[in-house]
C-alpha cells in the first residue's frame, strides 16, 4: 500500500507531467512512459483526456483565426468584384468591327422599316392602342393581350396594327376580339383604330 505522502508526491509528480504535455514538451507516448514509471507496470494504459488550453493560448489563436477568416472574406469579395467588373466590360462592350456596326446599323434600321421599335419590349404590344382599348372596353381591367402584329412602313409613313385581346362581356363571359390601328413610323402616335369582334 501507498502510504500518503508518497501517494501526493506521485499526484504531483504526473500533474507536472500532463502540464508538460499539455505544453508539447513530451508526447503522448513519452507521458504514458513516465506514467507506468511512477505508477508502475500494472498501471491501466488509459489516455488521459487532452487539458484545457491555457486563456494565453486561447487568445494567441484567436487573431489567427480571425485574420484568416478576415482573408477568406476579402478573398470572395474580390472575387464578386472581378466578376462585376468583366460582366459590365463585356455587357457594355460595342463591335469596334466596321462590318459588325453596319449589320448593326442595318438590323435596327430594318426593325424600324418593319415598325418593331413601336411596340414594347416586354409583351411585343402597342401600348397607345392598349390604352385606347382598354377606353373602349365595359371592364377595363379583364383587359389581357394576346398577340400583336405590325405592317412594314407604307408610303405614308403608317405602320398598321393588329392585336388581338380578350375582354369580359355583358354576360361575365370572355370575348376574343381584334382591335386594328394605323400609327406613324416616326413618332409611333396612335392615329386611328377600330375594335372588330370574332
Amino acid at each position: 500500500m501507498v502510504s500518503g505522502g508518497k501517494q501526493h508526491d506521485q499526484r504531483a509528480i504526473l500533474a507536472q507531467l500532463a502540464a508538460m504535455r499539455a505544453s508539447g514538451e513530451i508526447s503522448a507516448d513519452e507521458h504514458q512512459a513516465a506514467r507506468e514509471r511512477i505508477l508502475g507496470p500494472d498501471a491501466a494504459r488509459i489516455e488521459p483526456p487532452p487539458p484545457p488550453q491555457s486563456r494565453r493560448q486561447v487568445l494567441r489563436e484567436k487573431p489567427e483565426k480571425q485574420a484568416q477568416s478576415k482573408a477568406g472574406c476579402g478573398t470572395i469579395v474580390v472575387a464578386i468584384l472581378v466578376i462585376l467588373v468583366l460582366v459590365s466590360i463585356f455587357s457594355g462592350h460595342k463591335s469596334t468591327d466596321p462590318v459588325q456596326q453596319a449589320a448593326d446599323a442595318s438590323s435596327s434600321a430594318e426593325d424600324h422599316r418593319k415598325g418593331f421599335h413601336c411596340l414594347s419590349a416586354w409583351d411585343g404590344s402597342d401600348p397607345q392602342l392598349v390604352d385606347a382599348v382598354k377606353g373602349q372596353m365595359r371592364e377595363p381591367s379583364s383587359f389581357e393581350h394576346v398577340e400583336t402584329r405590325i405592317t412594314p412602313v407604307d408610303s405614308k409613313g403608317h405602320h398598321t396594327v393588329f392585336m388581338t385581346f380578350r375582354g369580359r362581356n355583358g354576360f361575365g363571359g370572355m370575348n376574343v376580339e381584334t382591335a386594328v390601328g394605323t400609327i406613324s413610323n416616326s413618332t409611333c402616335a396612335l392615329i386611328d383604330f377600330n375594335i372588330i369582334e370574332n
